[in-house]
């Protein structure tokens, strides 16, 4: 009984890290390959009529693309969210209606983090973004440190961004 219990084991770990190497490889797949590799200057007017200046900024960014309609953006908004209490963030939200519905998207999720609306996918365009979720790290000096699509955990995102300031 111990040894089938074992091997069950066994299996369920091997299972588990088969599960992450094709999960990890699949992101990097997907991941855009942007030719300028720094981030561009921002000037943008949010949902809540807020600014987001690119040169206020102090330290890293974090970019999320996400949609209202993309159900795997729905488990990683609020992580998101936390984030972007310690963690300097700006979202686009793509395809997600107008500014008003998606400030109200936000409200009734309770969702923190600061919000362009990109109605025409011209920022999605820009930064190549083809599934979603999409996250963009870049460095303190605008550089492209980390891209990832699809769903990251909280504590991966904190482990990029905690490998960043190593750099």
């Amino acid at each position: 009984m111990i040894d089938r219990l074992k091997r069950c084991v066994k299996e369920l770990l091997g299972f588990a890290l088969i599960a992450i190497l094709v999960a990890n490889l699949s992101s990097l797949l997907r991941s855009p390959r942007l030719d300028d590799h720094n981030l561009p200057q921002f000037n943008l007017e949010l949902v809540n009529q807020k600014t987001f200046q690119d040169s206020s900024r102090n330290g890293s960014l974090v970019l999320y693309f996400w949609g209202s309609w993309c159900s795997v953006c729905s488990f990683q908004s609020p992580i998101i969210s936390e984030l972007s209490k310690t963690q300097q963030v700006l979202s686009f939200a793509v395809n997600s209606g107008s500014n008003r519905e998606v400030q109200e998207y936000l409200e009734s999720n309770r969702y923190l983090f600061p919000t362009y609306n990109d109605l025409q996918s011209d920022w999605s365009t820009t930064f190549k973004v083809i599934a979603y979720p999409t996250i963009f790290i870049f460095d303190e000096d605008g550089k492209l440190r980390f891209s990832e699509v699809g769903y990251t955990s909280s504590w991966g995102l904190k482990l990029r961004l905690f490998w960043l300031e190593l750099w």
